[in-house]
């Protein structure tokens, strides 16, 4: 493993590419067929900076909590002191979890809207992380361990899938892939880049374990509250 074979799931990796080329070159954007075509989007005008604040707001807070996601495996190891068994585990949890979540508040926000579907669970999460991590701190379990993983995973992949098809909408077909590029750029190379740096200088500083959720707890509220900015804008 060490002399070659970490190559071996780069290699797979790479074996995506031609598959995601096939699937955008199938796509179609709303509009360009006649009868099809979706006013609402073609008709979105430029959002304005509140708005933008408010979006980058949204991908902070969803970047954040999915690299904390990611860290979970180091988390449980050194954090909390689990076996590797269970650390490993929870990003199959992650995996699950967040799958049946992204699938739901798909056809969720296609249905009932965006907005809420964002805003809900990110109140949520901002609220429970907190006394989650200290309850999983003082009684480190496999169950407990899953659980927490199991409802963040729900909560914030529920909410950034609703959340990345409200941004891609507020802006107008001329500048949507410039628009939300940027934003997703500014979110991931200044807080994705960053969130298992400050996680672990939390950790370290403070001593805690849960010491990390009062940052996912502030950048979900942050989001939370920036849902009343896109009000008017989006569904």
């Amino acid at each position: 493993m060490a002399e070659w074979g970490w190559r071996i799931p780069f290699a797979l990796g790479v074996l995506l590419l031609p598959v995601g080329l096939a699937l955008r070159a199938g796509l179609d954007e709303p509009g360009d067929r006649g009868g099809d075509r979706a006013p609402d989007v073609e008709t979105a005008r430029s959002p304005g900076s509140v708005a933008l604040a408010c979006a980058l707001a949204l991908l902070i807070a969803g970047t954040v909590s999915q690299y904390f996601l990611n860290y979970v495996t180091t988390y449980a190891l050194t954090a909390l002191g689990l076996g590797a068994r269970v650390s490993l585990l929870g990003t199959v949890v992650v995996g699950v979890a967040g799958a049946g979540a992204s699938f739901a508040a798909g056809r969720l926000s296609d249905t009932r809207g965006r907005l809420a579907l964002i805003a809900w669970p990110r109140l949520a999460l901002g609220l429970a992380v907190v006394p989650m991590l200290l309850a999983l701190r003082s009684h480190p379990s496999d169950t407990a361990f899953a659980l927490v993983v199991a409802i963040v995973a729900i909560l914030q992949l529920g909410s950034f899938s609703a959340s990345v098809v409200l941004l891609a909408e507020l802006f107008p077909r001329a500048m949507r892939a410039t628009g939300f590029g940027t934003l997703y750029a500014i979110a991931i190379s200044l807080f994705g880049g960053t969130a298992q740096i400050v996680f672990t200088a939390l950790i370290h500083t403070t001593g805690d374990p849960a010491s990390p959720a009062w940052y996912l707890a502030a950048v979900n509220l942050l989001a939370a509250a920036s849902c009343l900015g896109l009000r008017g804008r989006v569904s």
